[in-house]
């Protein structure tokens, strides 16, 4: 996640790096993500013309992920599994 924040075309600075390595420290992935994304804001203002891009990326990669199986358990009754974006 941080080396993919960092190793952008407008490459962050070391001072970006080392803000989320430390951060990494003490957040949990998805706020570790949003200190990435905004690092990102923050260092390259024009990455928002490339954003639409990203998300269309990352909704296709939640799309291609979900599932749902329905198994019987043996008993009458049934499990369900699945992921959901």
């Amino acid at each position: 996640m941080i080396v993919d924040a960092v190793d952008t075309p407008h490459r962050a600075s070391a001072d970006g790096e080392a803000f989320l390595l430390d951060a990494a420290t003490r957040l949990n992935a998805t706020d570790l993500a949003k200190a990435a994304r905004h690092l990102v804001e923050v260092a390259d203002p024009d990455a928002d013309e490339r954003r639409p891009r990203e998300l269309d990326r990352q909704d296709r990669a939640a799309h291609h992920g979900r599932f749902l199986a329905i198994v019987e358990d043996g008993a009458g009754g049934i499990r369900l599994r699945g992921r959901a974006p």
